[in-house]
């Protein structure tokens, strides 16, 4: 039924984010984690989600080395291993989809990362990219429902309230 659809729809606008952030990876891996091609490949991928709001690459250290959009670039340098969501991703070195929490770019969001290993296989950080739950529910949720007389509401597993069609 619906419910699955929606299950399935959500997945797959997961798994689009994680083939990107795959991509990324790999290409960071290769030219190394700053300069200007570090840059191009983070917009590149901003650019094919242009619903999400920034991209990072965090060193294993938990320093912003680039960031993306350009707006964003004075984030670079930021200490951000206090951070729950770093030291998961620099400790667990997968892919991970975080919580919602309050993002050094100033808004409440999710980060969805994929870990940066060396062609020796080092790791080297991570790369990430942000959004706003609700705007990437919504584009998941909408084609599902459509018409339907359904409403539905995302949470999280601690409770925290993520997308509602009301």
């Amino acid at each position: 039924g619906i419910a699955k659809e929606l299950v399935v729809s959500i997945d797959n606008g997961l798994e689009e984010i994680d083939t990107g952030l795959s991509k990324n990876a790999k290409v960071l891996s290769e030219t190394g984690l700053t300069g200007e091609e570090a840059e191009a490949t983070l917009t590149e991928n901003l650019l094919d989600n242009p619903w999400a709001i920034s991209s990072l690459v965090i060193s294993k250290e938990g320093v912003v080395v680039t960031a993306a959009p350009k707006n964003y670039e004075e984030i670079v340098g930021t200490d951000l291993s206090w951070q729950s969501q770093v030291e998961k991703a620099n400790s667990e070195q997968v892919p991970i989809v975080s919580d919602v929490f309050t993002m050094a770019e100033g808004f409440t969001g999710i980060s969805q990362s994929y870990p940066i290993f060396s062609s020796f296989g080092d790791y080297l950080g991570y790369t990430d990219i942000t959004y706003k739950p609700d705007v990437f529910l919504g584009r998941q949720v909408k084609p599902v429902i459509g018409e339907t007389p359904y409403d539905v509401w995302v949470a999280q597993t601690d409770g925290t309230l993520l997308y509602d069609t009301k």
